[in-house]
Parts: structure tokens; sequence; C-alpha cells
């Protein structure tokens, strides 16, 4: 039912839809209204469900669903391509206070600021910020209002928790992996828009 859920899934959608083409936009100058994602809230609210399933817009789960804790995994998966890359219980970067410059980075530049080598801490590499992120949390955090200038927070509640027997019945029907899911006619809409 989730009838609640709709602004929110509206605007996830619509960041969807133009998140693939926000470094074009930051290479001609248009980052003003740029942003990433965060998602909080209830369990069962299907906040990494739908981010997933509107990511079929143009590509799978596998490419966008990924786990980060650190700069130094972030940093290399934001340079991997221009997909959304959405990370679950992200809690361990937005809380991070030394990760402020680095998550506005992320949005407003080109070249993301230099992080630590994954595989030598002794060395630095500066990544290219081509993805924009969403981040799915249970908590809420308090962020500063430079944060939120550069991120749409969405709150979810309990109005929107998705019932086990609905949950079970759209997998069903919709699993992204399935070869002829509806959710895949979404990529004409991914390709006109493109």
């Amino acid at each position: 039912t989730r009838g609640s859920a709709i602004p929110n899934d509206c605007t996830l959608f619509r960041f969807m839809l133009w998140c693939p083409f926000s470094y074009c936009l930051k290479q001609i100058g248009l980052i003003d209204d740029l942003y990433g994602m965060v998602l909080w809230g209830v369990t069962d609210t299907n906040k990494t469900g739908s981010s997933v399933m509107f990511s079929n817009l143009y590509t799978d789960k596998d490419v966008t669903l990924q786990k980060a804790n650190t700069q130094s995994a972030m940093g290399s998966r934001l340079g991997e391509n221009t997909f959304p890359l959405i990370l679950d219980e992200n809690k361990d970067i937005l809380t991070d206070p030394r990760n402020e410059e680095f998550l506005k980075n992320i949005v407003t530049d080109k070249i993301g600021r230099s992080v630590k080598d994954r595989a030598d801490n002794n060395s630095m590499n500066d990544f290219p910020s081509l993805r924009m992120t969403v981040s799915t949390l249970n908590k809420n955090i308090e962020y500063k209002p430079e944060f939120l200038k550069r991120y749409k927070v969405l709150y979810y509640d309990m109005s929107m928790q998705v019932k086990k027997q609905d949950k079970t019945n759209f997998n069903k029907k919709y699993r992204p992996i399935s070869p002829d899911t509806p959710l895949k006619q979404l990529r004409h809409l991914g390709k006109a828009f493109a």
C-alpha cells in the first residue's frame, strides 16, 4: 500500500533519472542544482529496495548497490562509472566529521579529494567523482547546514512499512534478476531521457 511514500518515491525517481548525467553537468559548470540523497527511517520501508528498483532505468543492482565504510573504498567506487552509487547503512561515512569535505566534493567537484590508496595506505589517490550517491540508514544523524545544501534527506515513517506478504508478492513479479520483469520497461524511459 505505501501511499504515503509516493512523494519520497517521486523525489528518488527524479534523482535516478538525472544522476547518471551529473558528471556532464559538472563539466559544463551546472553544479548549483546537483545533490546526493540520504534516505533514513523505519526498517522495512523499502528505502534500499526503491533505490535499486529505480536504478533499473539505466543499469542493474550489481552495479549500483555496494558497501563502503571508508573514504578510500568509497573513492574508488565513485570513479567506476556514472551510475548512482547506492550505499546501504552508510552511517560510518556520514557520521565521521573527517568526511565532511569529502562528501561535499562528491557533489561539487569533478575530481574528488585525495584519499588513501586501498592497497597502500602510505600513498594518496585522486578519484574522479563520476557518481552521485544514495545512502540508506535506519537511524537519524544530525546534519550540518553545509551538508544539507548538497544532500536531500528523506524520512520514511511507520506508514511506509511494507508488509511481508506484499514484499513477497512484489519480489515474485518484479525481481530485477528476472529477464522478463516489468521493471526492465523502465529502461525505455531511461533511454528516452538520455
